[in-house]
């Protein structure tokens, strides 16, 4: 269903457990820090999208703008508020 407004064509996944202390889990940046050293362009186009506040913590550590959502309903919505599609 986002795909439909933001395309995703990579996606980095931390694999370790919140107990590993690693700087890729959120709210720590490492994976962001990471996707902007992969495409160092991409980073004035970012938009982070998430239902939890260390999704948020992460985004304001690093000056994305930030969408909270909750369910299915509030991403379509908010995504086409966001893009002027309503």
């Amino acid at each position: 269903m986002i795909r439909e407004f933001l395309p995703v064509s990579v996606a980095l996944i931390c694999p370790h457990l919140s107990s590993a202390n690693c700087t890729c889990r959120k709210p720590k940046t490492g994976l962001i820090r990471k996707f902007r050293d992969l495409f160092p362009h991409s980073h004035q186009k970012e938009l982070y999208i998430g239902d939890q506040i260390s999704d948020q913590k992460c985004s304001e550590e690093l000056g994305i703008p930030f969408i909270m959502v909750h369910d299915s309903f509030s991403i379509n919505n908010k995504i086409n508020t966001t893009l002027g599609n309503q």
